[in-house]
C-alpha cells in the first residue's frame, strides 16, 4: 500500500486438467479493470488470454430488509388512514362553512322566524365546528408527512439494500501440458486506499523518550480485505514518475501608444514557471489494536522505505485501522524554553536526532507525559539524521515571571525618546537541577531615523543578538533545586518626534 493507493495482489490456487482451461476468479471488487489489472501464473502452464466481465449479483434479504419491509408496509396503511381523515375532516369544515348564515333579505321565508340571537348562535355553531375541523385536518396533513418522508427514507435504504450489486469476474484462458497445480496471481492498482502516519510520543525521564510510529490505514474499495499480507510503502505514486519542467520565464515592456499616456498593464504569462506536487496527504482513524513491530526495507537509495507487516491483518471497507510500525526510542537533553514577556509558563523541549532507518512522515502527534495525555500537535517531515525538537507542554514546577520596570517616554521639539527596562524571573520548584533556555528580543528598527541605543542586558546572553535576524537575545542556564535567576533588559529608542511608531512583533508596544 503506497500513501495514497494501494496494489492488490489477489492468489488463486487451481487443479488445471491437461489441455485448455478458462478460470472463472468471480466476486472481486468493481475497481478491477483492464486498464490497472494484469493477470500472473505461476505453475507448470501458460497464459493465453484473460478477460475482465461486469457481473450483477443479487443481494441477499438479511434481518435488516425484512424489519425495513415491515414498517414500509405499516406505513403505507398509516398513510391511506390519513388520507381518508384528512378528507372527513375537510368535507366536515364544507359542511359547517354552509352552516354559517346569511343576512336575511326582505321577503326571504326566514325573515320572521329567524331572530338576530338564532344568527348569532348559529354563526358561533357553524365557526366552532369549522375552525375545529380545519385544526384537526391541519394536524392531520402534519402527520401524513412526516409518515410520508419516514417511507421515503425506507424505500431510500431498501434499494440499497436490495437490488444487484455490481462485482468484476476475471475469465482466464490457461494451457497446460499435463495436468497439475497452479497459481493464478490477479494484481490490481486501486486509488481507493491510503495511509498516513500518527505518533505517540512519551517522556520516559529527562534523557529519554519513547514514539510508537503508527499506520492509519483506510481502503475504501467496497470489499472486506479479511486475514491481508500488508506492505506499507512511504512512496506517493503521483510524484515518482515524472521531475518538474521549469519553462521559460519571459520578462516584456509594453509601450504606451501615445506620448504621455499609462502603458496598459502587461499581458499575463503564458510561460510562467509550474511544479507538480503531490496532493496533501489524508489523515484521520481512531486508535486502534497495536502489532507486533515490522521489518523495515529500504529502498530507491533511501527515499522510499517498506514496512512489511508481520502476520495477517483485517481492514474493513470504509473505515480506518491503526497498526503499530515501530516503536523507537531517542536520547537527548530536556530543556524548559522560556519566553516570559510573551506566556509565564515554561515549555519542556527535547531536541534530538532521528537516528532510525527511516524518515518519519507527516502526521498527528500525541504526547504524553508517562500515562497522561498532555495534547496533539502537527509533526513535520524529519529524515534520516535530521535534528527535531519534541514538546512535551508546560512544566508547572518552572514558575516564570515577567515584571516591566520602566516604560518612560521624554518627547521634544524634534526628537522623542523613550526608556524601557524590565525584569524576567526564573525559579525552579523541582528537586532536581534543569536545564533552561531564556529567550527574549529587543527591536529592530526598519528605518535610519529609528535607534536602539543605551542597551544593557544583564547577564550576558550566549548569543550575539545584533546578528540575529530576529534580533533575539538567549540564555542557557542550569538551575539548582529553589534556585532562582533573575534577567534584566533595558534600552533607550530614540525617533523624530513628529512620526507613529508602528510596533510589529509578538511583544508589541515592547511591553505588557
Amino acid at each position: 500500500m503506497f500513501r495514497s493507493a494501494a496494489l492488490v495482489t489477489r492468489s488463486v490456487e487451481v487443479d488445471l486438467p491437461a489441455g485448455v482451461t478458462v478460470v472463472k476468479v468471480t466476486d472481486l471488487p468493481p475497481n478491477v479493470e483492464p486498464s490497472n489489472t494484469v493477470v500472473e501464473g505461476s505453475g507448470d502452464f501458460t497464459i493465453l488470454a484473460d478477460e475482465i466481465r461486469d457481473t450483477w449479483v443479487e443481494k441477499a434479504a438479511g434481518e435488516e430488509v425484512k424489519e425495513l419491509s415491515a414498517r414500509l408496509e405499516e406505513l403505507d396503511k398509516e398513510i391511506a388512514e390519513l388520507d381518508v381523515r384528512i378528507d372527513e375532516a375537510a368535507k366536515r369544515a364544507e359542511l359547517y362553512r354552509r352552516m354559517t348564515p346569511s343576512f336575511p333579505k326582505e321577503g326571504d321565508k326566514t325573515f320572521d322566524t329567524l331572530t338576530a340571537e338564532d344568527c348569532k348562535r348559529l354563526l358561533d355553531t357553524a365557526e366552532s365546528g369549522m375552525r375545529s375541523a380545519l385544526q384537526e385536518a391541519i394536524e392531520l396533513k402534519d402527520k401524513r408527512k412526516k409518515a410520508a418522508d419516514e417511507r421515503d427514507a425506507v424505500r431510500k435504504r431498501l434499494r440499497q439494500l436490495g437490488g444487484k450489486r455490481r462485482t468484476k469476474t476475471v475469465l482466464v484462458t490457461v494451457k497446460a501440458a499435463r495436468a497439475g497445480k497452479g497459481t493464478l496471481r490477479i494484481v490490481s492498482f486501486s486509488g481507493d486506499c491510503r495511509w498516513t502516519s500518527s505518533y505517540d510520543a512519551r517522556l520516559v525521564n529527562e534523557n529519554t523518550c519513547e514514539v510508537s510510529y503508527y499506520a492509519d490505514v483506510t481502503q475504501r474499495s467496497g470489499e472486506e480485505w479479511k486475514g491481508v499480507k500488508l506492505t506499507l510503502s512511504t512512496a506517493d505514486v503521483a510524484s515518482l514518475v515524472l521531475p518538474p519542467v521549469l519553462k521559460k520565464w519571459a520578462l516584456n515592456l509594453r509601450e504606451a501608444a501615445e506620448k504621455g499616456v499609462t502603458a496598459a498593464p502587461r499581458a499575463p504569462m503564458e510561460n510562467a514557471a509550474k511544479f507538480d506536487r503531490p496532493a496533501k496527504p489524508w489523515g484521520g482513524g481512531e486508535r486502534g489494536e497495536r502489532v507486533a513491530d515490522t521489518a523495515a526495507r529500504r529502498g530507491g537509495g533511501g527515499v522510499v522505505v517498506e514496512f512489511t507487516v508481520p502476520g495477517a491483518v483485517d481492514i474493513p471497507p470504509a473505515a480506518t485501522r491503526r497498526l503499530l510500525v515501530k516503536k523507537l526510542t531517542f536520547t537527548g537533553k530536556l530543556e524548559r524554553e522560556v519566553m516570559p514577556r510573551v506566556q509565564p509558563y515554561a515549555f519542556a523541549v527535547m531536541e534530538t536526532t532521528n537516528d532510525s532507518e527511516y524518515p518519519l512522515l507527516p502526521g498527528e502527534m500525541r504526547v504524553f507525559t508517562g500515562n497522561e495525555l498532555i495534547g496533539s500537535r502537527s509533526f513535520p517531515l524529519v529524515m534520516q539524521g535530521a535534528k527535531m525538537k519534541l514538546y512535551f507542554g508546560t512544566d508547572p514546577a518552572i514558575e516564570v515571571k515577567y515584571r516591566p520596570v520602566k516604560h518612560k517616554e521624554d518627547k521634544g521639539r524634534k526628537t522623542r525618546e523613550i526608556e524601557f527596562e524590565w525584569i524576567m524571573e526564573i525559579t525552579n520548584r523541582r528537586s532536581e537541577a534543569v536545564a533552561v533556555k531564556v529567550i527574549d528580543a529587543l527591536p529592530r528598527p526598519a528605518m535610519d531615523e529609528i535607534r536602539v541605543r543605551s542597551v544593557k542586558i544583564r547577564p550576558r546572553p550566549d548569543n550575539d543578538y545584533e546578528e540575529d535576524p530576529y534580533r533575539l537575545v538567549k540564555w542557557s542556564v542550569t538551575l539548582q533545586p529553589s534556585e532562582k535567576k533573575v534577567f534584566t533588559v533595558s534600552f533607550k529608542l530614540t525617533a523624530p518626534s513628529d512620526v507613529e511608531l508602528s510596533w510589529q512583533g509578538p511583544w508589541a508596544g515592547g511591553v505588557r
